[in-house]
């Protein structure tokens, strides 16, 4: 049985979709500090559930929509 590594996953994903979960962010909120708060309160969440969100169609769908309700 292979063991689940969430953290280097969740690290790839950071790193990987960070500068566009930014923008969108930024598109939502219109500000550069209340962007970084919102995609921050966003991976947060996302890595509280990671273990659901990494088996899920999308990952980038699920991290913009845990922002929506906030704004």
């Amino acid at each position: 049985m292979e063991r689940f590594n969430g953290m280097d996953d969740f690290a790839e994903f950071v790193a990987a979709r960070s500068a566009a979960l930014l923008r969108t962010a930024w598109l939502l909120t219109g500000d550069d500090r209340a962007a970084e708060d919102l995609l921050q309160t966003a991976l947060a969440a996302a890595w509280r559930r990671w273990r659901r969100v990494a088996a899920g169609p999308t990952r980038r769908r699920t991290c913009a929509r845990s922002c929506s309700p906030r704004i």
